[in-house]
């Protein structure tokens, strides 16, 4: 699944209530082995970081999205309410572990619903050039006829940071 950066485009610095955040973002996927021709969720979050340091992070968001499908031979749109957690760490100067759990449910049908989560392990090559390990899992509750529910998928290779 690739998911297009969430960016955030209001922030209240305050000390007692850390930071909050509003960002947008979107999600696409396609998926042949899972039968997903396409799926596409765009979305807004508010946020709230528990843990906000320069080595660092941790945060909570909820808010609404909009999913666009074709599953199986099924195309479908509903709106979601979508929640998530990310926590980042920069463990060195050279290597940062980032780890993230989301779901999104389906406003119309409570089982309908996807989980999502992911851990990654960078390791710094160049300014612009890192070594990834990541693992991804995702529990889709309703796919598409006779495929599971359950997908892992473990990767690496090489990432550009901008």
């Amino acid at each position: 699944m690739a998911h297009v950066a969430l960016m955030s485009f209001w922030q209240t610095p305050s000390k007692r209530l850390y930071w909050t955040f509003v960002s947008f973002g979107a999600g696409v996927l396609r998926d042949e082995i899972a039968d997903v021709s396409y799926r596409f969720t765009p979305k807004v979050n508010l946020g709230y970081y528990l843990i906000k340091e320069d080595t660092m992070t941790l945060s909570f968001e909820v808010g609404p999205g909009y999913t666009f499908e074709e599953v199986g031979d099924v195309t479908d749109s509903y709106f979601t309410i979508v929640a998530a957690e990310k926590f980042v760490w920069k463990i060195g100067e050279r290597m940062t572990f980032k780890q993230s759990v989301a779901a999104n449910v389906s406003t119309s049908d409570s089982e309908n619903y996807i989980l999502l989560a992911d851990a990654l392990l960078d390791t710094d090559i160049t300014e612009n050039l890192a070594w990834r390990v990541a693992v991804n899992w995702t529990y889709d509750n309703a796919p598409a006829a006779a495929r599971d529910k359950d997908d892992v998928t473990l990767s690496t290779g090489i990432a550009v940071k901008f």
